[in-house]
């Protein structure tokens, strides 16, 4: 228990380093965590994390793909979209 909450403050204190820097931080920035500190940070609370992937990912560089993103565009408004 007090290795999780020992990564778990290291993981904020980065965070807060992160944000000194810069507004936000995304995936594919230099201040996002890499692959294994979020393994690691999902392992110390049980698996709870949930991935999220954008709804407008296939809109931009580097998944751009213009088929499904008009299919997007074209249903923005409707609820079953969002």
């Amino acid at each position: 228990m007090l290795l999780n909450t020992c990564f778990a403050a290291s993981l904020l204190v980065a965070s807060a380093q992160a944000a000194t820097t810069a507004c936000r931080c995304f995936p594919g920035d230099a201040c996002w965590p890499v692959v294994d500190v979020w393994t690691q940070f999902n392992q110390s609370v049980d698996g709870q994390l949930v991935e999220n992937v954008p709804l407008g990912t296939p809109c931009h560089v580097p998944n751009y793909n213009a088929e499904e993103c008009a299919k997007l565009r074209n249903g923005w408004q409707l609820p079953k979209e969002q």
